[in-house]
């Protein structure tokens, strides 16, 4: 196999022969002669160490590896003509512009800045602008023409993800059970549904679009326990919440990454019932946009991110 000897265009010599299912009909379609063109197939095997077509005098077909080198032929392909326009933009130092949409605690993640400041390094002509979500909703967004916006950084229940948006995860965040340093749970070593049965619990409104309430509420009914049977109190900030158990209010189920913001007065737990359960920060964005900085955001994140 001697892949370094492989060049674009026999890629795109084997593809119109895999397309048309003949040498004259694709030699027709590239504008050059058959014998040349059966040549570069002939090499484009020998270098790959396979069969890419069973050739017959009156057939041609895809041998089954030719099936799956056409796939990846193409991808490479498109991956080179994505590659380069993306690199003539720098050249001709591209300018344009994203506008982010963010919720509450979405500047907290430590992914925010590394997405927003990698971004910038690599595309200074671009302009950012970030914008906070302040409605009681994620999804109150979700109008990509009637907000402006190219693309949101929040937590979001997928099932109310528009149609016409698609989304791509950036992290999957475990949660924590977080506890005052007061509290007796601070000295357990292993805590459980049942030692939670006389503390308040602080949690987002159901209805904030993030499936956050719902995700804690199916690790109690999983259990054979009632959410609503405790204590409730309702906040909008993930932050907030871990201020309220250091003030002793009761204990919550937070998401690991806040940890690192180093709050005191609240111990962090692990809690055996929340495995399986994450807390998705995701990138959301319109299938369909006339900005065209936003693919090149996208292919961005692609290799970074």
């Amino acid at each position: 196999m001697r892949i370094n000897d492989i060049d674009i265009k026999q890629l795109r010599y084997f593809i119109a022969v895999a397309e048309e299912l003949s040498f004259t009909r694709a030699a027709i379609k590239l504008h050059m002669s058959q014998p040349p063109l059966t040549q570069h197939i002939i090499a484009l095997e020998h270098h790959l160490g396979v069969t890419l077509l069973n050739r017959t005098k009156r057939h041609v077909s895809l041998t089954p590896a030719g099936n799956v080198f056409l796939n990846e032929a193409k991808k490479i392909l498109k991956q080179i003509e994505e590659s380069a326009s993306i690199t003539r933009g720098y050249d001709s130092g591209i300018k344009g512009y994203i506008k982010i949409g963010v919720n509450y605690s979405s500047p907290l993640h430590s992914l925010t800045n590394k997405i927003l400041q990698g971004f910038k390094k690599e595309n200074p002509d671009m302009e950012i602008t970030v914008s906070l979500n302040d409605t009681g909703n994620i999804t109150d967004k979700m109008d990509f023409d009637k907000s402006e916006l190219d693309f949101m950084f929040a937590w979001i229940d997928s099932r109310l993800l528009s149609k016409s948006c698609d989304q791509r995860i950036l992290s999957r965040d475990k949660f924590k059970l977080v506890v005052s340093k007061e509290s007796k749970l601070a000295r357990k070593s292993k805590i459980t549904l049942e030692d939670l049965e006389d503390f308040p619990i602080i949690l987002k409104h159901p209805s904030d679009g993030t499936n956050y309430y719902q995700s804690i509420d199916s690790i109690f009914s999983k259990n054979n326990k009632m959410l609503n049977e405790h204590q409730l109190f309702m906040v909008k900030q993930l932050s907030v919440m871990v201020s309220m158990v250091a003030a002793n209010q009761g204990i919550a189920f937070i998401p690991e990454f806040i940890k690192c913001l180093g709050l005191e007065g609240v111990v962090w737990k692990d809690f055996e019932e929340v495995n399986g359960y994450t807390f998705d920060y995701t990138c959301i964005f319109p299938k369909k946009s006339s900005n065209p900085v936003r693919k090149i955001f996208l292919s961005w994140l692609e290799n970074n991110i």
